[in-house]
């Protein structure tokens, strides 16, 4: 009966690497011992190329083996990488995106487009609207907050996500009713620049426009660009005008001041950020005080949604 051993190959290895070096020590003994000294250098010789080839095989593959090792990980870990950071961009571009669409569909935001040509209802025109009085308060809406005016009296008339209407209650004069309102919206950027001063002057010639309309005349106008929460681009205006079409009050007088931040969001550089405020002063009588400085001062932006 025989019996076999199984051994392991590369332990076989070894084993037989160990045998042919031995054999070939116990060789070059022999030969020196017999004094053949040619034969034993030529010996000597034949294992040190032998060894260094041996070396050298095994160095090369082990560089090869690393290598390709090395590159399989690298490659993983960059795929891997680029995956996650073509995931987030393109989660990023698609919230926005969708911020942008919504208050496309939301809303409409005609100071945003239009210069301030639809004018704020005053008492006496059109249908009563209910009005809610208001504390100071921050209102917090899609994309954007800010603080309502210190002043009392104010109300009001609408709010959506994108965009919210107050009035205050009017001073009553004996040339005729004085008048106050505020917008505050978010819409689309549209054919607006991104550059402060391009947009600066596209706001001064939506006012300019205003002339062209029968009931204003006499337009004075002051513009700047400021840099406001998050480093937002914003365009603050200041404008005066003769109005004399007033409903119920045709060729009067009145002057009608409108005081105006328009910034880019910092956040979502497509949606452009509107605060207005519009004050209708008749004949022989002064303006208020304007509360656009305190509201553009706390004017903040957000990431899509209410805070």
């Amino acid at each position: 009966m025989k019996i076999r051993i199984k051994s392991h190959p590369v332990r076989g290895l070894h084993r037989r690497t160990s045998l042919h070096t031995l054999l070939a020590l116990v060789s070059l003994t022999v030969v020196v011992s017999s004094g053949c000294g040619q034969i034993a250098g030529a010996v000597a010789k034949t294992i040190v190329q032998g060894a260094a080839r041996g070396i050298a095989r095994g160095a090369a593959r082990g560089i090869a083996r690393g290598a390709a090792r090395g590159i399989a990980r690298g490659a993983a870990r960059g795929i891997a990488r680029g995956a996650v950071r073509g995931i987030a961009r393109g989660t990023g571009r698609i919230i926005v995106r969708g911020v942008v669409t919504y208050a496309e569909k939301r809303m409409s935001c005609p100071s945003c487009e239009d210069p301030p040509a639809e004018d704020p209802p005053i008492q006496g025109e059109g249908k009563p609207v209910p009005r809610v009085p208001v504390q100071v308060t921050r209102v917090s809406l899609l994309g954007f907050s800010f603080y309502t005016p210190l002043e009392e009296g104010w109300r009001l008339v609408n709010q959506s996500e994108t965009g919210i209407s107050l009035f205050k209650t009017p001073l009553k004069t004996s040339y005729g009713n004085q008048s106050f309102s505020i917008r505050a919206s978010i819409g689309s950027r549209g054919r607006y620049s991104l550059d402060p001063t391009a947009l600066k002057k596209q706001r001064r010639e939506n006012f300019e426009a205003l002339e062209q309309r029968p009931r204003y005349s006499h337009l004075r106008l002051n513009s700047a660009t400021r840099k406001l929460h998050r480093g937002a681009d914003c365009v603050y205006t200041r404008a005066a005008m003769t109005d004399t079409g007033v409903p119920g009050h045709n060729g009067k007088k009145y002057t009608l001041y409108v005081d105006e931040v328009v910034c880019i969001h910092p956040l979502h550089k497509e949606m452009l950020v509107t605060l207005t405020y519009y004050e209708r002063v008749p004949p022989h009588s002064k303006r208020e005080r304007s509360p656009m400085r305190h509201m553009a001062k706390n004017l903040g932006f957000h990431y899509g949604g209410k805070r």
